[in-house]
């Protein structure tokens, strides 16, 4: 646990720092995956609700699954150039850093009271809906934007 602590410590310090040194954070950032809105569709899909559900979730179990998913996810296939390689590094740390906050021990376990198989459900959506928001070089959004 004190590894996970020094994890979230540290993205937090970096937030701080450098992401949002000269800026208002409203706590409103904008990421690919909406993850406080599928924490809620989780929660009304496996009815979980308040203080009465009983978890089977262990801290250990949400920081190795939350580990597994950041090492998991690619934002570019492409690192030719150092450039790139730096931008998929910083893009990936601040979704990670997003993700840790928003799915912390803390969070799951004694606020949202998530079981098992609401959670590892959670992750699939979180990594279906991150690989659907790629976007490939040269592929043309604007008129779907518009």
């Amino acid at each position: 646990m004190n590894e996970e602590f020094t994890k979230i410590k540290a993205a937090r310090d970096t937030l701080r720092s450098f992401t949002f040194k000269n800026t208002n954070f409203d706590e409103t950032v904008h990421l690919p995956v909406n993850v406080p809105r599928l924490i809620k569709t989780a929660l009304q899909k496996f009815m979980i609700r308040g203080d009465n559900t009983v978890t089977n979730l262990a801290p250990d179990v949400i920081f190795q699954k939350v580990n597994d998913l950041i090492d998991k996810l690619k934002i570019s296939h492409q690192t030719n150039s150092s450039l790139l390689a730096e931008a998929n590094q910083n893009a990936k740390e601040l979704f990670a850093s997003q993700l840790r906050y928003l799915l912390c021990a803390k969070n799951i376990l004694l606020e949202k009271r998530f079981t098992v198989p609401a959670f590892d459900w959670l992750l699939a959506e979180i990594k279906t809906k991150f690989e659907g928001s790629r976007v490939s070089s040269g592929e043309c959004v604007g008129a779907i934007a518009a």
